[in-house]
């Protein structure tokens, strides 16, 4: 077996465990509160435990810039975004979209949380990751493929960081109730948040692949642009918008549904 490969497989026997113990602990807050769409908050706190567990376990290997990079890049990432939806869940009712989503089961609703939530987005969180993983055993240097994945990276950051600050401050205005943002990035895409994740984590791909087997973790960032952009991010969300939002409609026929582009007239 190729000694990268093997290096690989051994962080995911820490990475697994380490997600795991988040996805459980964040479990238990749920059925205590009664609220499984704390499930997000455990997103970006996961990938930070995985990434973290798979530097311990391959202590001494790999390019010392690039596993720094990466470390620096998920916690960033990760620490913002839980703590961004933390604060902003705080005090509201489930997510309507968790809500329908458990009111499939006819027995415990917690039990087949955990089955079909909890733990599927653990396998999930693992899958995506896997550009980290061969990243941090990596032995190239940071070149012009890493360097337009730091590009990429910090572009996405941007997007989903400011994305969120200005929906936040559009919702903090009692005026603004009920209505639809339309102002600042929200103006040329609807979901810039989305976009964001979407290209940072392009960009993750293009640092963690730039060298060896990693090429292979491509289907990594596809499924994670498939999430995003066709099955638990944008359709799901938009469906409940157009239900409960009046204008969505409106704003769905003049703005772009994922990629920047000017506003139609």
């Amino acid at each position: 077996m190729n000694p990268s490969l093997s290096l690989v497989f051994h962080s995911l026997l820490y990475a697994a465990p380490a997600t795991l113990v988040v996805a459980l602990i964040t479990w238990r807050i749920g059925v205590r509160f009664h609220k499984h769409d704390v499930v997000d908050t455990m997103w970006g706190l996961g990938f930070i435990a995985a990434v973290y567990a798979s530097a311990f376990a391959t202590q001494g290997h790999g390019d010392g810039a690039r596993r720094l990079l990466l470390l620096l890049f998920v916690t960033i990432w990760g620490l913002r975004l839980s703590t961004y939806l933390a604060v902003r869940n705080h005090g509201l009712p489930q997510d309507p979209r968790y809500t329908a989503m458990l009111a499939r089961t006819r027995g415990s609703e917690d039990w087949y949380a955990l089955r079909i939530i909890y733990l599927l987005q653990t396998v999930s969180l693992l899958f995506i990751g896997l550009p980290l993983n061969f990243g941090l055993v990596s032995q190239g240097k940071i070149g012009l493929v890493g360097g337009i994945g730091i590009i990429l990276f910090l572009v996405g950051f941007s997007f989903e960081g400011v994305g969120d600050w200005q929906m936040r401050r559009f919702k903090s205005r009692p005026e603004n109730k009920g209505k639809v943002m339309d102002h600042g990035l929200w103006r040329y895409t609807r979901h810039p948040n989305y976009f964001g994740d979407f290209t940072l984590w392009w960009g993750l791909f293009l640092i963690g692949a730039e060298h060896g087997l990693g090429i292979w973790t491509l289907p990594a960032p596809i499924f994670m642009s498939w999430l995003l952009m066709k099955k638990t991010g944008k359709p799901m969300l938009e469906n409940q918008l157009q239900q409960t939002r009046p204008g969505y409609r409106d704003y769905i026929l003049k703005t772009s549904g994922f990629f920047p582009w000017p506003p139609k007239r």
